[in-house]
């Protein structure tokens, strides 16, 4: 969690350049906090419902924020 914490705070130094890094950044954080949710503390449908849909929407939000 430090390392997608880091990757947030980074992006949110960039945000005047690109909000779109700073929106990808936290969406992936959510999902990752998702993910730990179902494997670590309590397994859950909405866990798994929400988790990969927002990485997915986090991945193309973090392409397009560096293309």
């Amino acid at each position: 969690m430090v390392v997608i914490a880091s990757m947030v705070a980074v992006a949110g130094g960039l945000v005047l350049k690109t909000p779109w890094l700073l929106l990808g950044a936290t969406v992936f954080a959510a999902s990752d906090v998702l993910v730990v949710r179902q494997r670590f503390i309590q397994p859950h449908k909405i866990n798994r419902l929400l988790g990969l849909p927002m990485y997915y929407v986090a991945q193309l939000t973090l392409i397009v924020a560096c293309a």
